[in-house]
C-alpha cells in the first residue's frame, strides 16, 4: 500500500465517532444512579463522623478544662456548650455555632436523642445527666431515604458509631 492511500484511510468516520459517543452516553446513564447514591452515602457518613467527632471534642474539653460540656441538639442542628454546673444550662457558654446537618450534609437529619438535655460530659469524661448521674445516650441520624445510624455515648464517655 502506498503512502497516499494510507493517508486517505487513517482516522475515524463521523459514524464511528457517533457510535462511540452513544456508547459512552449509555454507560454514563447507567452509572449515574450508582454515583449519586455513593455521593449521598458519603455525605451521610460525613455527618455521622462529624457529630461523633464533636461529641468526642466536648468530652475532651470537659476533661482538659474542667466543668461540664455538652453536645446540645435542637431540631436538625447541634452545638457544643459549656456550664460550670450539670444542672444549670439556662444560659450556657456557646463553644460552637449551631451546625445545621440538613443543609451541611445533603439532607441528613437528627432523628432522635435519647436524652432531652443532650450529651453532657463532666471533668472525668463521663457521660452524665443534669443531676450529674452517670448515664449513656444514643443519637440517631437519618438519611433522606429513611435509613439511619446511631452514635452511642457510653456512661464512661466513650463515643461509638454503631
Amino acid at each position: 500500500m502506498d503512502t497516499e492511500k494510507m493517508r486517505q484511510q487513517s482516522g475515524f468516520s463521523i459514524t464511528e465517532l457517533l457510535v462511540a459517543v452513544g456508547i459512552l452516553v449509555i454507560i454514563a446513564a447507567v452509572a449515574m444512579p450508582y454515583l449519586l447514591d455513593t455521593i449521598r452515602n458519603s455525605e451521610f457518613n460525613a455527618a455521622i463522623r462529624q457529630v461523633a467527632s464533636d461529641a468526642r471534642f466536648a468530652r475532651s474539653l470537659a476533661v482538659s478544662r474542667g466543668g461540664y460540656y455538652r453536645l446540645q441538639t435542637q431540631g436538625n442542628s447541634y452545638r457544643l456548650e459549656h456550664s460550670n454546673s450539670a444542672s444549670s444550662w439556662t444560659s450556657p457558654d456557646a463553644i460552637t455555632d449551631w451546625q445545621d446537618l440538613s443543609s451541611l450534609y445533603g439532607g441528613a437529619t437528627i432523628q432522635s436523642v435519647s436524652a432531652a438535655d443532650g450529651a453532657i460530659f463532666n471533668s472525668t469524661g463521663a457521660s452524665v445527666d443534669s443531676s450529674n448521674s452517670v448515664r449513656s445516650i444514643t443519637i440517631t441520624l437519618q438519611k433522606p431515604d429513611g435509613t439511619s445510624k446511631v452514635i452511642q455515648v457510653g456512661s464512661t464517655g466513650n463515643v461509638k458509631i454503631l
